[in-house]
């Protein structure tokens, strides 16, 4: 509870007596009304309001990608500091798809890209298919990002996958401006064929950079310094949230299977996660903060610079 006390207001108090006389005192003179002397007094008024006590910041921790956890450095109640590593997690499809990235941009760099080709109706179906396959690895990026909990670290790998897409886009556009001039017989069969070789390895070299950055992902780092709490938070990570909420709150969210009466949800060594789920939440107490419901009626009795009490 939070008592907001105002600053005291002086007060003008009048004392006014007023005496009622008999029918038997009015007749002897004295007066009806008695004058008592005036003072200045403190008036103070109090505010009541319910309030929760909150963590100065809060980051979430979620995996990229299914797998398990095959690493776990911490405990719940732990203090870690930013850029410690809290879990890794195992992910075979993300590893696999990484070795077959790997593979396609070294065939598209040792000349397989555009190579085999003849006519403008060959080029124009390996621009196809090179432009299916960006497409398909961007979507599959973007998608594995949103499933990422820290928004500094979603951000900047949508922020690599927005730069990618462009750069593959003019690329792209370069490629398919040459194959449409090979149609009209005002460009060389060469000229269309090394574009769209330069565009092939730029989609090999986009769809290698993304599923590194999945991979490197994998390993789930403290984003700011803090208490650990393994699991998720009901509601999300959010600073405004109940200080014993947060520290108390682990496993109250996941994506990788529903919650069954009976078990602990809390994230483990050895645990099946998927894309998105939770597996740590890190809460900095280093300042507390107070939030209070304060009744509309009682808006206006408090201002910037009011004293108050915690009980």
């Amino acid at each position: 509870m939070v008592v907001v006390r105002r600053a005291p207001l002086a007060a003008l108090v009048g004392v006014v007596v007023s005496v009622v006389l008999g029918a038997s005192s009015c007749t002897s003179g004295t007066p009806a009304i008695g004058v008592g002397p005036a003072g200045r007094g403190d008036v103070s008024e109090v505010v009541d309001a319910s309030a929760t006590v909150t963590a100065k910041a809060v980051a979430g921790l979620t995996a990229p990608a299914a797998g398990t956890v095959a690493v776990l450095t911490v405990t719940t109640g732990a203090s870690v500091r930013a850029g410690q590593v809290v879990a890794i997690i195992d992910a075979p499809a993300a590893q696999r798809q990484l070795r077959e990235a790997g593979a396609a941009l070294a065939a598209a760099r040792g000349g397989g890209g555009g190579t085999g080709l003849s006519g403008s109706a060959s080029l124009t179906a390996a621009q196809k298919k090179t432009d299916a396959a960006a497409a398909k690895a961007f979507a599959q990026a973007r998608a594995a990002a949103n499933q990422i909990g820290d928004p500094m670290v979603r951000a900047a790998l949508l922020a690599q996958i927005d730069a990618a897409t462009k750069q593959y886009a003019s690329v792209s556009l370069t490629a398919r401006t040459l194959v449409t001039s090979v149609r009209r017989g005002i460009a060389s069969l060469s000229s269309a064929v090394g574009a769209l070789g330069a565009a092939q390895r730029a989609q090999a070299q986009s769809a290698y950079d993304l599923a590194k950055s999945t991979v490197d992902s994998l390993t789930l780092r403290a984003t700011i310094a803090g208490v650990v709490q393994l699991g998720g938070v009901a509601g999300g990570s959010s600073s405004t949230g109940s200080l014993a909420d947060l520290l108390s709150g682990a496993g109250a969210v996941s994506t990788a299977a529903p919650k069954v009466p009976g078990t602990d949800d809390t994230v483990s060594l050895g645990a099946q996660v998927g894309a998105g789920t939770p597996v740590a939440t890190i809460v900095d107490t280093s300042s507390l903060g107070l939030v209070a419901e304060v009744d509309e009626t009682d808006v206006i009795l408090v201002a910037p610079g009011v004293a108050a009490s915690v009980e």
